[in-house]
């Protein structure tokens, strides 16, 4: 499980947009966060920073905020606090 986790985030890394690599991390948090194999959580707490997060994309803390804050704009998430996120439409996260 671990290993697919590394290939996963390897290959998120590897090839896509900034965009696609913030949505696609907030949505492995979901997943990481949820109770249910099915579904991701509604709601759960970043465990990084998000200058960590940029380390970890490969991206600039700036970048890591600019996109949190156009998915925020575009109905994907709502922000809740310092590191609480609320899923609005998680299609929209990939």
């Amino acid at each position: 499980e671990e290993l697919f986790a590394s290939r996963s985030l390897t290959a998120m890394l590897g090839r896509q947009s900034a965009r696609a690599r913030v949505a696609g991390f907030l949505r492995q948090m979901a997943e990481a966060a949820s109770d249910s194999p099915c579904h991701p959580a509604h709601a759960f707490e970043l465990p990084l920073s998000r200058a960590e997060m940029a380390g970890l994309l490969g991206l600039t803390i700036e970048t890591v905020s600019r996109q949190i804050s156009a998915l925020e704009r575009a109905g994907a998430i709502r922000r809740r606090g310092l590191r609480g996120i609320e899923l609005v439409d998680a299609a929209q996260l990939g």
